[in-house]
């Protein structure tokens, strides 16, 4: 059953509220970084890796050495992710074709820009 103050209603009654932190309550406050599974993994990589055959290495050390020696290999999905990351990743080319009527010269920013974003169709100027 929940709690009701002096006035029988819930108002203040909330672990958070002013009256409860000035009695030293602990505030009620979860966030999302203290249970973020990626802040906690980037805290340790740079810890010394517990396992046998780490010889002092961090846990990045380890992981990067287990990527290249993948890569070497030649598994392609992982040498296709470290293009990507250390090159950048190659852009998708995107190739227009039709007739609109005119030629481009023809057309003002405007039309243009109402065909490409499939507006109404460009009327000659």
């Amino acid at each position: 059953m929940t709690e009701l103050n002096s006035n029988g209603n819930k108002r203040g009654m909330s672990p958070n509220s002013r009256k409860n932190l000035e009695l030293g309550h602990k505030p009620n406050i979860r966030t999302s970084k203290d249970f973020s599974i990626t802040r906690i993994i980037k805290e340790m990589l740079d810890e010394p890796a517990d396992f046998l055959g780490a010889n002092g290495k961090t846990w990045r050390q380890v992981i990067a050495l287990k990527i290249l020696d993948e890569a070497r290999k030649g598994n392609a999905t992982l040498i296709k992710e470290l293009l990507d990351r250390l090159e950048g990743k190659v852009q998708d080319k995107v190739e227009i074709s039709g007739k609109i009527g005119r030629n481009l010269e023809d057309y003002s920013t405007e039309e243009l820009l109402a065909i490409i974003e499939g507006g109404a169709r460009a009327t000659k100027a």
